[in-house]
């Protein structure tokens, strides 16, 4: 089972959160996908020993989380034309939520530290949550999916057809706790295709990823293959894992 490690995020974050959402200061999100140097545990250890104390300590940020990644794997939610199992091999994932800083300092870190660095920053609708937060390690698995649109649609039409997906997908994932589509503002850092959104789905166990039923499922899981995007950048489980 796939796990990631929760810093910086304790009994109060809630109370925390609103607070900060009070403020007049920019709200941000930002997606951090990494490939180690050599031992990704190595880099976890410093990223929830290091940023994460530093971070937690600055009450701008509300969310800290630090994900490992494991072996690759197929979603049987997807249509066969659109499984992708050659997708970068990457080992560490990070979600960070706040009050703008300036993150220029950590993306020079973690450039430092890796071997390849995609970073995102991210405008989040929430379609559902469910999920019961604390802080420290946390099991479960979280999906990510790097999304590309119609090159002819405007961003706009895009938004538009992905809210469509948002409530078609509660009769695909019905085991998911939280879903989160983060529309991309801005690519920070790394090469690579065009991305436009980073579909975020939690699940508590990896059993609850890959199965689920109901009886509107077969038909949602077409309507949701056209719906939204032409193509995938990259699809995984991160925070937990990628294929």
């Amino acid at each position: 089972m796939a796990a990631g490690a929760t810093v910086g995020l304790g009994s109060d974050a809630t109370t925390h959160r609103h607070a900060l959402a009070g403020s007049k200061a920019p709200w941000m999100k930002l997606l951090f996908f990494l490939k180690s140097e050599g031992n990704a545990t190595d880099l976890r250890r410093w990223l929830i020993e290091k940023v994460g104390r530093a971070l937690a300590a600055d009450r701008r940020v509300s969310r800290f989380v630090v994900g490992r990644v494991q072996a690759r794997t197929l979603v049987p939610h997807d249509p066969p034309s659109q499984r992708q199992t050659d997708a970068p091999s990457l080992d560490v994932t990070v979600e960070i939520e706040g009050l703008e800083f300036d993150y220029g300092p950590l993306i020079g870190d973690l450039a430092s530290r890796t071997t390849a660095v995609h970073a995102f920053r991210v405008t989040p609708t929430v379609v559902w949550d469910r999920e019961v937060r604390s802080a420290g390690e946390k099991p479960g698995t979280t999906y990510f999916a790097l999304l590309r649109f119609h090159e002819d649609l405007p961003d706009s039409a895009a938004r538009r057809s992905w809210a469509v997906h948002g409530e078609l997908a509660r009769h695909v994932h019905v085991g998911c706790t939280c879903y989160v589509q983060n529309w991309v503002d801005e690519r920070l850092a790394g090469a690579g295709p065009r991305v436009q959104g980073v579909p975020q789905l939690t699940f508590p166990t990896e059993a609850d990823l890959m199965g689920g039923s109901s009886p509107l499922r077969s038909a949602a899981r077409m309507s949701c293959a056209t719906a939204a995007t032409s193509s995938r950048a990259g699809r995984g489980c991160m925070s937990q894992r990628w294929w």
